[in-house]
């Protein structure tokens, strides 16, 4: 691995928010995603493009990732499919005297230029806050995990199977801390995966091809608001570390036996 040194002010500086991933974009180059006070002075999505995975080039000004007055956006997460790249946020805004919070997605080809793709909306959000926090694709399936909260957080997961999205609220307790939500989705042809925080809890759910959401037991969990579960398929085999104020671990499960540790 070697370090690649970059401008402070590429990254960092009084308009820093944070950077949530890196995918190599089809169409050639690397694309980080993430969030900034862009160059409108306001919150929103932000981009950086690559074509060797050293010199990045900043796009704080595109208009669709960017706010308006009013108006707050996050970028959360991304991920590359064979035709572009797809990524996940959330949107903040005052409309009618209301504020709401509601679930975002954008599309792109290569990372420079976005389309926000307003039919992933949660169309039935209505009151309280939707959120898109993760998102996986792989061939022509996709999959987010985010929040739907009102009074409390229920966790949410939005499939994309047949050209239509599909969805299911997950099957774990609502939340009554607010910071509870998804901390990672991974997906392939055999089974989707969604590893999560609820409260101070770690949880794992999956979904096998021709089957239903199901809350897979963990061999250990780490607790604490600053947990995290990390998820990774391949086959029917899925893998998970975890880190928190316990024990960190690794393991893998060969569908839902867990091994390893």
């Amino acid at each position: 691995m070697d370090e690649v040194r970059a401008n402070f002010e590429l990254y960092n500086g009084p308009r820093q928010i944070g950077v949530r991933g890196v995918v190599a974009a089809p169409s050639g180059g690397f694309v980080i995603f993430g969030s900034r006070v862009n160059r409108n002075g306001l919150l929103g999505a932000t981009s950086w493009w690559s074509s060797d995975g050293s010199e990045f080039a900043i796009f704080d000004d595109d208009p669709v990732l960017s706010a308006v007055d009013g108006e707050q956006q996050q970028g959360l997460d991304i991920a590359a499919d064979g035709s572009g790249l797809f990524a996940v946020g959330e949107q903040w805004a005052v409309r009618g005297g209301v504020a709401s919070t509601d679930a975002i997605a954008w599309t792109s080809a290569d990372g420079r230029t976005w389309t926000a793709n307003a039919d992933l909306r949660l169309r039935d959000g209505g009151y309280g806050e939707q959120r898109f926090q993760r998102v996986a694709v792989s061939g022509v399936r996709a999959l987010i995990g985010g929040t739907d909260s009102a009074e409390r957080t229920r966790l949410v997961a939005w499939e994309r199977r047949g050209g239509k999205w599909n969805r299911s609220v997950l099957p774990v307790p609502a939340a009554d801390d607010p910071l509870s939500g998804v901390t990672d989705a991974a997906l392939d042809d055999i089974v989707a995966v969604i590893g999560a925080k609820v409260d101070d809890r770690l949880m794992l759910m999956s979904r096998w091809v021709g089957g239903r959401w199901q809350r897979m037991g963990l061999p250990a969990a780490p607790t604490g608001r600053r947990a995290q579960l990390q998820v990774g398929v391949g086959g029917a085999k899925v893998v998970v570390a975890a880190t928190g104020d316990g024990p960190e671990w690794l393991a893998v499960a060969d569908r839902g036996a867990f091994t390893g540790g």
